[in-house]
């Protein structure tokens, strides 16, 4: 973990099964859902352990499903509904709404009874068992969005009148308050969808071209969708998603991220223009293979435990099976691994050693909440969350300390220098190479510092990614990407 920030256990067990998913009540109490049992449990707030408050009937516990996904309406409690991502023994996924009963508002209080189910979508495609996505989140607009795996399926990720590999979009404001559904699909569909004058099912497709978009998040500020899209057998991606993309082609099965044409035959049913992710890794001997994404970081006013200024807009991301965190930073060409900061034990991973990850949140108080699914070391099932706890080890901005280095690129060569202009203070600088080594350190004079590629030892650094590191002398601290090209 990086200095200056602290794992926390937040509700530990006993479960009854693994936990999966999570969400929160505006009053600080915790939803946590029990992927095979179909057990929603309430956490009442500052509490470590859980209660069942409801079990879903009939959840299809398979490797890939059961209940996956929880929302609560923006409204509540003058809209008392959860809404919940669930396959069936019937083999079909369904959208349902429940009614709360009892303490709606109270964080102290167990006192919340799930009653009345109704059922928002019944239909949408579980032959297989597999890649089922899983999340539902509300954006700032009000509409509820579905995220749905191809289920065994490639082409039908992009048919527009199936529900495989879909993000979908549903406005569930004028259903009727009492059980039952499924509505017809008109009511569901929003206006200013993207397919408004297809048919009944198309109508509610927002993008397309997924494999598996297991996790997604909304950023708060923008709209904007950012979807983990869990890949076959070469690469994991995220895709961004902008309100002005709405309708967006992410390639499946044309594309695993962007490597062309992974399934055999896939051309004779992909039509692009397709839309290339925004971030990709390659699977690896050490099992990276399942994505989860997570939230855009924004700090909270007022919060003791939010992060930091310097994390604004950033995004973060884990992997399942490696274990680790990364962030992400976006840039002139777009979203990249952040510069280290002290205390990372890889130079391109923000965290590690937190596998089972299967949700990955910022919580009501700024914090970075996750679910660990499974039980082992070094973590026990349950809600942790990451909180800052000192001074940010990035920079600050709206402070005087912001860097720049120039030329960046840098062009390898004795006459080539980089100049690094900073505030008034005098500072350390120092290097680093792309595997986290320092490489080259020295005291500058009061704004300006300079780099010529040299290494500690006098030679010449070669080509490669490097990270600069920058402390004042009144502690404030500032990093970044430096490249040097041949």
């Amino acid at each position: 973990m990086p200095h200056g920030f602290e794992l926390q256990p937040v509700v530990s067990g006993p479960f009854d099964a693994n936990p999966v998913g999570f969400a929160f009540l505006p009053d600080g109490r915790i939803l946590i859902l029990e992927k095979n049992t179909g057990n929603v449990r309430l956490a009442t707030a500052g509490a470590s352990t859980s209660t069942t408050i409801h079990t879903i009937p009939a959840v299809a516990p398979t490797y890939e499903g059961g209940l996956l996904g929880v929302a609560v309406d923006p409204a509540w409690p003058e809209r008392p509904y959860l809404y919940f991502h669930v396959s069936r023994t019937n083999t079909v996924i369904q959208v349902l709404r429940y009614t709360g009963l009892g303490e709606l508002d109270v964080e102290s209080s167990s006192d919340l009874q799930l009653i009345d189910p109704y059922i928002v979508l019944g239909d949408l495609p579980d032959q297989q068992g597999i890649h089922q996505g899983g999340t539902l989140r509300f954006g700032p607009d009000g509409y509820l969005y579905v995220s749905i795996g191809d289920d065994g399926s490639p082409c039908d990720a992009q048919d527009r009148t199936r529900f495989n590999g879909k993000i979908l979009r549903i406005d569930v404001a004028g259903l009727p308050a009492e059980g039952g559904g499924p509505p017809p699909k008109t009511v569901l569909a929003p206006p200013t969808n993207p397919y408004p004058a297809g048919g009944d099912n198309e109508a509610l497709v927002y993008a397309y071209g997924f494999r598996n978009p297991f996790r997604f998040t909304i950023d708060s500020a923008t709209g904007d969708l950012y979807v983990g899209d869990v890949g076959e057998s070469t690469y994991e991606e995220v895709d961004e998603l902008p309100s002005t993309m709405a309708g967006a082609n992410f390639g499946w099965p044309e594309y695993e991220a962007t490597l062309p044409d992974p399934v055999a035959g896939a051309d004779t049913c992909s039509t692009g223009p397709f839309t290339a992710p925004v971030f990709e890794y390659l699977h690896s001997p050490t099992l990276q293979a399942s994505i989860v994404c997570g939230p855009v970081v924004h700090p909270v006013a007022g919060s003791a435990f939010g992060f930091p200024p310097a994390y604004d807009g950033d995004l973060f991301v884990s992997e399942f099976f490696a274990g680790w965190i990364k962030r992400l930073v976006r840039g002139a060409g777009g979203w990249d691994i952040a510069a280290p900061v002290p205390g990372q034990a890889e130079w391109e991973n923000w965290a590690v050693g937190l596998p089972a990850i299967s949700d990955l949140q910022l919580g009501p108080d700024g914090a970075l909440y996750f679910m660990q699914h499974l039980s082992g070391s070094p973590l026990e099932r349950g809600l942790y969350r990451i909180i800052d706890t000192a001074s940010t080890d990035a920079g600050q901005p709206g402070t005087s300390l912001k860097i720049e280095a120039f030329p960046n690129p840098m062009r390898v060569g004795a006459d080539t220098v980089a100049r690094f202009t900073f505030g008034e203070e005098s500072a350390s600088l120092c290097i680093f190479d792309a595997i986290g080594r320092r490489v080259w350190q020295a005291r500058t004079h009061a704004g300006t510092a300079f780099w010529d590629g040299s290494t500690a030892g006098g030679e010449r650094s070669g080509a490669g990614i490097y990270f600069y590191e920058l402390e004042t002398a009144s502690g404030r601290r500032a990093t970044g990407k430096l490249t040097r090209v041949p």
